[in-house]
């Protein structure tokens, strides 16, 4: 393992525990000893993005990118960097162009429905949301958001169908506690239905 790797490991062990300034040193470091290491740049980025660097983040995604524009994870953070300072037209479009590079993967759809959901653009997110789902139906956090945009539009059937699912798929993964907040919900929107119906 390079010094670099090994830095690299550091900052992702510090960034999956939400240590996010004890990653940043190693992060920087291995960016020091391996300015053309994809890897360095994008766990600085996402390391970035915790501690309130967005605009220094979108920079490493860019240099990521500039070093492999094949690889697509430079554009789906860069576009996250964005959304969490609420710049949703500059994450969309940095999402389009993802999609012209890979346009199966699910987790492009479901950040460019949360961009349009942030806007307002429900209708729009609802489509996005299950087209990510028609590339991984068993990720319960898509689910859950399409049943947040169904709610918005008060389609009650589809809230509780939404919801439902998300809570099979917990309870797959043995996550017992989001399931149940996921059948609480679930059984809010069948009140709605039924309540509208009398």
């Amino acid at each position: 393992m390079t010094n670099a790797a090994k830095y690299i490991e550091d900052a992702k062990i510090s960034y999956r525990a939400g240590k996010f300034r004890k990653a940043l040193d190693p992060a920087n470091k291995a960016v020091e000893l391996e300015p053309n290491n994809i890897e360095a740049w994008l766990i600085k980025g996402l390391v970035q993005i915790e501690i309130g660097e967005q605009y220094d983040a979108i920079k490493c995604f860019d240099k990521a990118f500039e070093l492999d524009p094949k690889d697509i994870r430079a554009l789906k953070y860069k576009a996250k960097a964005y959304i969490s300072v609420d710049e949703y037209d500059k994450a969309i479009k940095v999402l389009e162009e993802a999609l012209k590079i890979d346009n199966e993967d699910p987790e492009i759809y479901s950040t460019l429905a949360l961009a349009y959901e942030s806007i307002g653009q429900i209708e729009k997110a609802i489509d996005l949301y299950q087209q990510s789902l028609k590339f991984d139906s068993e990720n319960p956090e898509t689910w859950k958001s399409l049943a947040t945009c169904y709610d918005a539009l008060e389609k009650w059937e589809q809230v509780s169908r939404a919801w439902r699912i998300a809570a099979d798929l917990h309870e797959k993964r043995g996550e017992m506690d989001a399931a149940r907040i996921c059948i609480q919900w679930a059984e809010i929107a069948e009140k709605h239905d039924t309540d509208e119906k009398f």
